[in-house]
């Protein structure tokens, strides 16, 4: 009790506080985090005094212009500005169906590094007079949920583009990694029910986790983490076939068991803690297709945002409370990622908790001016005869 009154009183009387934030990048409201914050803050601190960074160095000023305009500020309150190429057009596409918005992000990354394959040329996806002015890992796709990312991963997969997929949220949430997490507790001695619980829910038949069972406790202590891991990948391909993941966190699990080669227990440990954006190197060249709260405090020369549509940016679901807000100032912060390109795609139908479902473009789009934008369509396109690419 002593020390709550303590820290009170220090709160009130302090005078050397220092704060730092932005109430229109506050997108953490699951974590308690809001932009009122900031309010208090200046009425519990009435003598504060107040410095704005209005300058911005990362993105073109239209970029800005139409972030600001987006999130509903006049053009009085439009104070950010920036010296970076102020003629450049904020992208928005419309496509027919998720597919062919996922094919034109391609097309559009394809076309800006000057072709990535014989195909792209002889099909003239890509022409001549396409200059190659960036690299893979100058491009961000950056997603509100993780359900539009299937088509974009299925288009940059087949176009031999790499990649390499980030979010947000902790690793322990992808079933694959949570059974391997249990699977380590239990090589470690904490045989109960708590671990084996998860892990035996993914077996259809009781004498399948039996023999699971036996097998893996006859692992000796000490083996090798990358050994358990394989065994682990093996007994559940089939199970999680369909689980559009599996492969990349295998794939991330594989290198962090590299890590803590001789050591299982430092291998469970940074699972705990593991989070996918913690991986991520902006040496590698590699197109980023990570969740806008991941992107947070990163930046890109191009970015990509697809799914601009009702129900997705703003990302609403039925009988929840929904923080329109919040999810027009989750679009500022991907919007602002961008240094020179910024395109915002939206599709006309699209598969939702899978059901097909008629899609219309947010909301949030409207507010940005004509003269900032410059418009597109794609159309699904039915698969062409088979015909001769030219030789020369």
């Amino acid at each position: 009790m002593l020390s709550t009154i303590f820290f009170e009183y220090f709160a009130i009387s302090a005078r050397h506080v220092c704060v730092i934030g932005d109430p229109d990048q506050a997108i953490y409201g699951f974590r308690g985090a809001q932009s009122g914050f900031f309010k208090s803050f200046t009425a519990d601190f009435p003598h504060a005094r107040q410095i704005s960074l209005k300058r911005n160095y990362r993105s073109a000023q239209n970029v800005l212009t139409a972030s600001m305009q987006m999130l509903g500020k006049s053009t009085d309150e439009q104070e950010l500005w920036s010296h970076i190429d102020p003629q450049v057009k904020v992208h928005i596409e419309t496509s027919s169906t998720e597919r062919s918005e996922a094919e034109g992000i391609v097309h559009r990354i394809e076309q800006l590094v000057g072709g990535t394959t014989f195909f792209s040329m002889d099909s003239k996806r890509v022409q001549s007079e396409d200059k190659g002015e960036f690299g893979f890992s100058d491009f961000a796709v950056l997603i509100r949920s993780k359900q539009l990312a299937p088509p974009v991963v299925e288009a940059l997969t087949r176009s031999g583009i790499p990649y390499q997929f980030y979010d947000h949220t902790h690793s322990l949430q992808h079933p694959f990694v949570n059974v391997v997490h249990h699977a380590l507790r239990l090589h470690l001695g904490h045989h109960n029910s708590h671990y084996w619980q998860p892990i035996e829910e993914y077996f259809d038949l009781q004498d399948e986790f039996y023999r699971f069972q036996e097998t893996f406790l006859s692992f000796q202590p000490g083996t090798l983490p990358t050994k358990l891991l394989q065994f682990l990948h093996d007994t559940f391909q089939k199970t999680f076939k369909d689980d559009d993941w599996f492969s990349t966190d295998y794939r991330s699990l594989q290198k962090l068991a590299e890590t803590f080669h001789a050591n299982p227990a430092q291998f469970a440990d940074a699972l705990v803690l593991q989070k996918s954006i913690d991986e991520f190197d902006e040496r590698a060249d590699r197109v980023r297709l990570m969740t806008i709260h991941a992107a947070k405090g990163l930046e890109f020369p191009v970015v990509f945002i697809p799914g601009c549509e009702e129900g997705m940016i703003p990302y609403i679901i039925k009988g929840q409370r929904n923080d329109i807000e919040e999810e027009r100032r989750i679009l500022y912060v991907g919007m602002t990622r961008a240094k020179q390109l910024l395109y915002l795609t939206h599709a006309g139908k699209r598969t939702i908790w899978h059901k097909p479902a008629h899609q219309e473009p947010s909301r949030f789009l409207a507010p940005i001016s004509e003269s900032l934008i410059e418009r597109g369509v794609r159309k699904s396109k039915k698969k062409p005869r088979d015909r001769q690419l030219e030789l020369f």
